[in-house]
């Protein structure tokens, strides 16, 4: 898994100041050495984690990243 590498980025638009600092919309870049194979967006809310957007290059079609990506993210959402 030290290959593997994601970055959260926080939109451009921030988040409302009402809201705890975690809380607002993001852009998570994956990357496996480096390189960038895939970019997600998420909001995170009061009560969930809205996972909506997801790409990626079409050379890692065949590891089913979407399914990896939901995955996680379910076990995101037990933390």
């Amino acid at each position: 898994m030290e290959r593997w590498q994601m970055q959260a980025i926080e939109y451009p638009s921030g988040r409302p100041e009402h809201l705890p600092a975690d809380y607002g919309a993001y852009h998570q870049l994956y990357r496996l050495d480096g390189q960038l194979i895939a970019m997600g967006v998420i909001d995170i809310l009061p009560n969930c984690v809205s996972s909506v957007y997801f790409m990626y290059d079409k050379e890692w079609e065949k590891f089913s990243l979407g399914k990896v990506r939901i995955i996680n993210r379910c076990w995101q959402s037990l933390l």
